[in-house]
């Protein structure tokens, strides 16, 4: 999607599981990823806990996404569904035209193989092995020819070059965390997902990280799907997915660290019934609120003021 910068729109009605989502068609060089209708609950009976609420969202290929909300939101889970890394109690998980939620656990494994690259925010490296050995594992396991070039590319990319016959364990913490990209980047998936990839770096490398990710987008043509709870980190993306209480509360085209701070802070402070409920739909459909917080619909022509309900609990401090 894309948009005048650092705007942000109340999602679509339905998105929240109201009514039922749409497939969005697809065609090549657009959508990467699509959630329809998700549900995903843990455990059963009164007891269960609803994650996902009838989820319908997308990632467009060759885009960098972000999936940001309050915790507890869903953002994780999310992530992981979107991977094939953990099934939804209903609907569906598109791939490209593949649907994840009709495969087989032996054809969905191979499709994480060759199709997905997953980093974690613990690195997931094996110790025993050397940084390069690491890199080149998955193409190992699953019998694939290792493109020398393209490791080549991707080891300089990402300043690996000096450090590819040592272990991990000698490496510093940003440094694991390249060598944990390379790995996903080098089988050159459909998209690589991202939990938390900066969480645990310090402030410049996290920086050089999020450039990286960037130029792998916009450069070498990869689509990325990050979960962050930094705006600074989710500066670096194309778009933004908000998510409270496991449903699609606003969307940002080309966010900037400020709006995405103002919308956290509003949704951090949103009932727990969730954004388009009452007078928040009122507001978002009615035009404004004198006195807002000056932030716009990105998803329609309209140039009112996005409006959020009187009361100082609603606002951000």
């Amino acid at each position: 999607m894309s948009g005048p910068q650092g705007e942000w729109a109340p999602a679509p009605e339905g998105s929240a599981g109201e009514v039922g989502g749409e497939l969005v068609p697809w065609k090549e060089g657009t959508v990467g990823v699509q959630t329809i209708d998700l549900v995903k609950d843990y455990g059963s009976g009164p007891g269960a806990v609803r994650a996902l609420a009838g989820l319908s969202v997308s990632a467009e290929r060759n885009r960098f996404t972000a999936i940001m909300g309050p915790s507890g939101s869903g953002k994780s889970t999310l992530l992981h569904c979107m991977a094939g890394l953990d099934a939804p109690t209903s609907g569906r998980v598109l791939l490209g035209p593949t649907d994840l939620t009709q495969l087989p656990e032996k054809k969905l494994t191979k499709l994480r193989r060759d199709r997905i690259g997953f980093v974690f925010q613990s690195y997931a490296l094996l110790p025993q092995l050397s940084v390069k050995q690491n890199i080149t594992l998955p193409l190992e396991v699953a019998g694939r020819k290792v493109d020398g070039q393209w490791l080549k590319t991707v080891v300089e990319a990402l300043d690996l070059g000096r450090v590819l016959k040592q272990r991990p364990t000698r490496l510093s913490g940003g440094q694991q965390q390249r060598v944990a990209m390379a790995r996903a980047l080098l089988p050159r998936p459909d998209v690589v997902f991202a939990d938390e990839p900066t969480g645990a770096l310090d402030a410049t490398t996290a920086r050089e990280m999020l450039q990286f990710l960037r130029t792998s987008v916009h450069e070498l043509g990869q689509t990325i799907v990050m979960v962050t709870h930094d705006p600074l980190a989710a500066e670096h993306t194309d778009h933004v997915l908000l998510l409270h209480q496991g449903a699609l509360a606003a969307q940002i085209a080309n966010p900037t660290a400020p709006v995405v701070l103002e919308a956290l802070t509003v949704l951090d402070r949103m009932p727990a019934d969730g954004w388009m409920t009452g007078g928040y739909r009122a507001a978002a459909i009615g035009g404004g609120y004198p006195g807002g917080t000056g932030v716009y619909p990105a998803a329609s022509a309209a140039a009112s003021r996005l409006a959020l309900p009187a009361g100082p609990s609603a606002r951000p401090a």
